[in-house]
């Protein structure tokens, strides 16, 4: 009996070890704060911060919510979908990049004064993260559920968001790879 009863728990101690093991399997990843607003000398001025973080599991929705953790801001994703080539993240309603940052108290570190350096800074930062943790060379941008066009009409649509976006940024150079579709 005493034999029987040695044996069952070394298969229960075992068995929740193994458990809890699984459990706590956390992948290490590094998450950009992306001050630049596309300056090419960003990293040298110390415009662009990295944080080293661990996630249970490695998805650009994991990534978006230790982005939310460290700077108080909401990245929040209705979806994002992973490509070859590229990654598609469509924003949600109420993340911070979309709703603004109504009356929340803001971090001493990410604190922005306009709308317009925190969507940069928002989709800036979460270009750079996933860039760095997947193997993938470009990132595409819905809001609330907006649908991407067909590949031609993506490299289009990417070729005119660079451009805007140095005329937007007075001469700052662009990102290819990157654009923002609306809602269909």
């Amino acid at each position: 009996m005493k034999k029987l009863v040695a044996i069952l728990l070394a298969v229960a101690l075992l068995s929740l070890t193994a458990f809890c093991s699984a459990e706590s399997t956390q992948t290490e990843v590094t998450l950009y704060a992306d001050f630049s607003c596309g300056s090419e000398v960003a990293q040298e001025n110390g415009l662009i911060s990295t944080e080293t973080a661990t996630v249970s599991e490695l998805t650009p929705q994991a990534l978006a919510e230790a982005l939310s953790l460290w700077t108080g801001l909401d990245f929040t994703l209705n979806a994002a979908s992973e490509e070859e080539t590229a990654i598609t993240v469509d924003w949600a309603a109420d993340s911070t990049l979309v709703a603004g940052l109504d009356d929340r108290e803001q971090k001493e570190d990410f604190f922005f004064y306009d709308q317009d350096s925190l969507r940069w800074f928002m989709m800036d930062s979460l270009y750079q993260t996933l860039l760095a943790n997947f193997s993938v060379g470009e990132v595409y941008y819905t809001m609330d559920g907006g649908t991407l066009p067909t590949p031609a009409c993506r490299a289009r649509a990417t070729r005119r968001w660079t451009f805007r976006a140095r005329r937007a940024r007075g001469c700052c150079p662009g990102r290819s790879g990157r654009a923002i579709f609306s809602p269909s």
